[in-house]
């Protein structure tokens, strides 16, 4: 004899339990893969601002250069809220009082980075932005020769002889977040 069992009324209790449970589960991992993913967008979002932040300090840096060679200094007030360290950012600048043997001269190329006395500091879209700026070397023209103080052309801006090249290295690092930064090296060429 065979007993069969016709009683299945808690079945369906017993199968939304596990269907509720599998829903759970897929639904926490939505939630967990959701949340990567936004964590991933704003860190790219950090690091985007971050690289644009460092971007804008080359022009700024350009900017300063070209007025201290111009008129043999800035005016701060000038410049808003950019804080340039100005005299030792002159001496870089026109390469004054720099002696190779002597680290410790006026001038702190050797010493100074975006983080370790910035020559500019400064805020782009409430951002922090720290830049850099090493004389590089100076170098004649193409058929030139080094002539300075030509007259009415200018420092260095001698037509008829190719003129005087003066190159700079420019660092810049932004900062969009605290651990999000961005750090950006050029090369600028003043003629």
């Amino acid at each position: 004899m065979k007993t069969t069992w016709r009683r299945e009324e808690g079945a369906i209790l017993v199968v939304a339990v596990f269907v509720t449970l599998a829903l759970v589960v897929v639904g926490s991992l939505a939630t967990m893969l959701t949340n990567i993913e936004l964590d991933i967008s704003k860190n790219d979002r950090f690091g985007k601002e971050a690289f644009f932040v460092a971007d804008a300090g080359c022009p700024i840096a350009t900017k300063v250069i070209k007025d201290m060679i111009l008129n043999e200094g800035i005016n701060p007030s000038d410049y808003g809220d950019i804080i340039p360290d100005s005299n030792l950012l002159l001496n870089e600048v026109r390469n004054y009082y720099y002696d190779q043997d002597n680290p410790s001269s006026d001038n702190d190329r050797d010493t100074d980075t975006p983080d370790n006395n910035p020559d500019i500091d400064t805020t782009v879209m409430n951002r922090d932005l720290k830049v850099d700026v090493d004389w590089r070397l100076r170098k004649a023209g193409a058929g030139g020769s080094l002539l300075f103080a030509m007259g009415y052309e200018g420092v260095g801006a001698d037509r008829s002889h190719g003129g005087v090249k003066i190159y700079y290295d420019v660092k810049t690092k932004g900062k969009s977040s605290p651990n999000s930064t961005a750090e950006i090296g050029a090369v600028y060429l003043y003629q």
